[in-house]
């Protein structure tokens, strides 16, 4: 599998993303929006701690590629017997005339963008400092340090734009998750 590299982003296909597609599209089309759009994502957004079977096999794939592209800082942190979680993962759906504000997700470790519908023509995933884009493609997932300002224009399409989203720490032993809400 071919992984892309901006500095520290790095983006990659996922393996099984037909069976995600399968499974969370329909009902994420449909879902209502839990944050009202309060946070800095202007579109309609699932609890924070959303899971499914599906979300689960893709948590763990995410996790041996973040060991794999940043192997220095998670070497020293599995040093100390700490193991990634997701401190929070959820969907984004995209509307016509949705978008999200710039911002970071700072202190976590690292974020995870998966676009998990969407058209290679969408908006795509903007890293402020550098100007990067990632273009979206549908099983396409982005892993970049939580601290990179990131943004995303509006969405100018008819048809819904989907993206799941994490925040992925290295919690210490006191570390609390919030219970997850299956869909």
């Amino acid at each position: 599998m071919k992984i892309k590299s901006y500095t520290q982003v790095f983006s990659g296909d996922y393996p099984f993303s037909i069976d995600m597609e399968r499974s969370l599209i329909s009902i994420l089309e449909k879902y209502p929006d839990k944050q009202n759009r309060s946070t800095n994502v202007v579109a309609t957004m699932t609890e924070w701690q959303i899971t499914h079977p599906q979300i689960e096999k893709f948590k763990k794939y995410i996790f041996n590629e973040i060991a794999r592209c940043y192997p220095k800082m998670v070497e020293a942190c599995t040093s100390r017997q700490l193991k990634p979680e997701a401190a929070d993962f959820w969907a984004n759906i995209y509307n016509k005339g949705d978008y999200t504000h710039s911002h970071n997700h700072y202190p976590s470790n690292f974020s995870i963008v998966y676009f998990l519908k969407s058209k290679w023509y969408y908006t795509p995933l903007v890293f402020d400092d550098s100007g990067k884009k990632i273009r979206p493609k549908q099983g396409r997932y982005v892993i970049f340090p939580g601290h990179i300002n990131h943004h995303v224009p509006r969405h100018r399409f008819k048809e819904k734009r989907i993206t799941l989203s994490s925040n992925v720490v290295f919690p210490n032993p006191n570390f609390q998750l919030k219970p997850p809400v299956s869909i």
